[in-house]
């Protein structure tokens, strides 16, 4: 289901799409196994204050670092030193990756 809901029901899971405010809503299992291995996925020193402090929500940062728990990067890509970037609802993100762990170096943007 695609939309936009002020709760989500106990048995799913709220996925955020490219838009703040629309909603991917799926069953927990279903979520589970879609979601195979993830990434650890640490802040670099300072960026989530930064990001709440801007005003971005705990909500906001947990959805964002649960997308990229799911390792964005292209497969090919393996190298620690790369900093990469994407675009997360309204924001820019860099990251980095190393073996199981993914950084989050930046968030910029409204």
């Amino acid at each position: 289901m695609i939309g936009s809901l002020g709760s989500v029901p106990e048995k799913f899971v709220a996925v955020p799409l490219c838009r703040k405010e629309h909603l991917l809503v799926v069953p927990k299992e279903i979520m589970a196994e879609l979601a195979g291995d993830r990434l650890e996925v640490v802040w670099a020193p300072g960026v989530r204050e930064k990001a709440l402090a801007e005003g971005r929500s705990e909500e906001w940062l947990d959805g964002l670092a649960g997308v990229l728990s799911s390792d964005p990067r292209p497969a090919y890509q393996t190298d620690p030193e790369k900093i990469y970037g994407m675009r997360y609802a309204d924001a820019e993100v860099s990251f980095s990756a190393e073996e199981t762990r993914l950084i989050i170096r930046d968030v910029r943007g409204a």
